[in-house]
């Protein structure tokens, strides 16, 4: 069996500014671990700076409805978009 590659600092930087974005959307952790489908360790792991491994990037992407390669590539959520109602200025 053959394990997806390691994921680079940048692109795990970019699912953990997708998970606190989450957070600010669903108001708290528990609620981000539930989305998810996670354990709420491995998203205080990850939310504290832990290795994010490649199937907590592509359940993120299905809860956020993009493809993991846009979400990998920092494109969601977009600069500048509230995480509350998640509107994004064009400025």
């Amino acid at each position: 069996m053959r394990y997806p590659p390691p994921l680079t600092p940048d692109e795990q930087a970019n699912v953990r500014r997708a998970i606190r974005y989450l957070y600010g959307r669903l108001g708290t952790w528990i609620a981000v671990a539930r989305a998810v489908r996670i354990k709420r360790a491995t998203v205080r792991r990850v939310r504290d700076g832990g290795r994010v491994r490649p199937y907590v990037a592509g359940k993120v992407a299905r809860v956020a409805a993009i493809p993991v390669e846009d979400l990998m590539a920092g494109k969601y959520p977009s600069h500048g978009a509230c995480p509350r109602c998640g509107y994004a200025s064009e400025a």
